[in-house]
C-alpha cells in the first residue's frame, strides 16, 4: 500500500533546494516583487522548498504565479498572446489555440503512476518504481526553461 511521506519526495529534492534560505534566495533571483509577494503569503516551509525546486529544477528565466485572480487570468491571457501560444478572436477578450493530435486527452501509453517497488494497483493503472522515475523526471525537467 502506499504510504504518505515514505520513500523519494520528487518535487521536494528534484532541484537540490534543501533550505528555507536556500528558497527564498531563488525567489529573489527569478521573481518580480509581484511574484515574490504571492509567495510570500505561503507559510508552509514545504510547499515553498517543492515550488524552489521545481523552479530550480526547469530554470526558468521568470516565474509567474497565478492565484486564479481576474488580473492574473488577464496576464496569462497576454503571455500565451505575446509568445504566439493562443491567436486572438474578432470576439474581444477570447483566444483560441490548437493542439496536436497526440495531445487530446491523456496519453495512457506514456502515463505511468510512481510507486515503491512491489506495489500494484491493477491492470487499468500503468505503474513505475519510483526510483526509476524519479531519475528520468529529473532527466526530462533539467533545464527545461
Amino acid at each position: 500500500m502506499l504510504e504518505l511521506k515514505k520513500g523519494i519526495d520528487i518535487l521536494a529534492g528534484i532541484g537540490g533546494i534543501e533550505t528555507l534560505d536556500q528558497a527564498k534566495a531563488l525567489f529573489e533571483a527569478k521573481c518580480d516583487s509581484v511574484t515574490a509577494g504571492k509567495l510570500a503569503r505561503i507559510a508552509n516551509e514545504e510547499a515553498l522548498l517543492k515550488i524552489a525546486n521545481a523552479i530550480s529544477m526547469t530554470d526558468p528565466d521568470a516565474v509567474f504565479v497565478n492565484t486564479g485572480s481576474e488580473a492574473d487570468i488577464q496576464q496569462v491571457r497576454e503571455m500565451s498572446l505575446a509568445k504566439g501560444e493562443e491567436k486572438p478572436l474578432a470576439m474581444q477578450g477570447h483566444t483560441i489555440h490548437f493542439d496536436a493530435y497526440g495531445d487530446q486527452g491523456r496519453d495512457k501509453a506514456h502515463t505511468n503512476i510512481l510507486v515503491p517497488k512491489g506495489i500494484d494497483l491493477g491492470e487499468s493503472i500503468s505503474t513505475r518504481d519510483r526510483d526509476e522515475g524519479y531519475t528520468e523526471v529529473h532527466q526530462i525537467l533539467k533545464d527545461m526553461k
